[in-house]
């Protein structure tokens, strides 16, 4: 008798399962987290702008908005970002989440937290 060799059809079945999952879950949520990466990169642009913060807050936010346009950046607003001044600079914030279907009744939500200090010079 021959030894049988490879997988059985439940196994590559399961591995497809397997794939498909980690495929949709790729899907569904690196978008939004190359979305944060893009709002992170755009406070962090703030801080080469060394009179920004003698501008004041409005200008700040002037600032963000349009990097948002640039980047296109669509799930944060103005109203999701937060300028505290401060002591010696101010502190830019956007928090956010997004909430989103992932497959039938199953959905998923992703809280954003960016913060970056700006100094006054």
């Amino acid at each position: 008798m021959h030894k049988q060799h490879g997988m059985s059809f439940i196994s590559v079945l399961l591995l497809l399962v397997f794939v498909g999952a980690f495929a949709l879950l790729s899907l569904k949520l690196l978008p939004i987290y190359l979305e944060s990466f893009k709002v992170q990169t755009a406070l962090e642009s703030l801080k080469t702008d060394t009179e920004i913060v003698a501008k004041g807050k409005e200008e700040v936010l002037k600032a963000l908005e349009r990097r948002f346009d640039v980047d296109d950046v669509e799930r944060v607003d103005s109203s999701n970002v937060e300028i505290q001044t401060r002591p010696g600079g101010m502190l830019v914030r956007v928090v956010y989440e997004v909430r989103g279907e992932l497959v039938g009744n199953l959905d998923f939500v992703a809280k954003f937290d960016k913060s970056v200090e700006l100094a006054a010079r």
